[in-house]
């Protein structure tokens, strides 16, 4: 049990979590974007977030978080030894987890081009993210390798459970951020060709959200009650003192 806790049950049921929360703080956010007024962004944005639940739920039942998110760094490394695999996920499974990942950075990147922002802010998206990933990775790797070591004493004392716990939860959390850190990149590399063909196809059109309406609002009325008065009617003379 403790082993699938710090393994990929508990990292992909920790994202989970994460995303159920950002989902509802952000739901009028998700909502504005999947009514959106074009019936074909519709159909885009809803499919858009469907994948990316859909992809979620396939990693964390039939495949290994840590292992995709680490295969960049496996494959990049020199020594044949570094690049096995223990305990690889079928072939099959893992051929249908990068079809459903490709679609998710798609649609995400049109999505993201919709909604959020262009090619400048893109290009901030992959530097900022390639700069976390590294350490990040780092951690994550760290703390797996820690705490691989506690589980066989995990219920010796109250303090060998409370480091666990202390372990598991920074598992957790180096586990996600890598996960949203790895994806997010991913998508912001795609998202400069997603968003030239939207524009070459003049489908893309930013658009347009009513979320500050009620702060400008506010904003205007308070202006309309405030004193009207010129300015130079307020003008006095200085008085110099000799």
């Amino acid at each position: 049990m403790w082993d699938a806790l710090s393994g990929n049950a508990g990292i992909g049921g920790a994202l989970i979590a994460v995303l159920a929360v950002v989902a509802w703080r952000g739901r009028s956010l998700l909502r504005s974007m999947i009514v959106d007024e074009e019936p074909l962004w519709r159909v885009i944005t809803g499919a858009g977030f469907a994948s990316i639940a859909l992809f979620v739920c396939w990693v964390t039942a039939f495949d290994d978080w840590i292992q995709i998110v680490g295969d960049p760094y496996r494959r990049s490394v020199p020594w044949a030894s570094a690049r096995v695999i223990y305990n690889p996920v079928n072939p099959d499974v893992r051929l249908a987890t990068w079809v459903l990942l490709g679609i998710t950075l798609v649609l995400g990147a049109a999505i993201f081009a919709r909604n959020i922002g262009g090619y400048l802010l893109q290009l901030g998206v992959i530097v900022l993210t390639g700069v976390m990933w590294i350490p990040l990775f780092a951690f994550r790797e760290q703390a797996s390798f820690m705490i691989s070591f506690g589980t066989e004493h995990v219920t010796a004392s109250l303090a060998n459970f409370a480091a666990y716990v202390g372990f598991l939860v920074l598992t957790w959390t180096m586990g996600v951020a890598i996960i949203l850190a790895s994806w997010t990149f991913a998508m912001a590399v795609v998202a400069p060709f997603v968003t030239l063909l939207l524009d070459l196809l003049r489908i893309r059109q930013p658009r347009v959200t009513d979320e500050a309406d009620g702060f400008f609002g506010a904003l205007q009325e308070r202006a309309e009650g405030e004193d009207a008065t010129p300015v130079a009617s307020h003008w006095r003379p200085i008085k110099r003192t000799v």
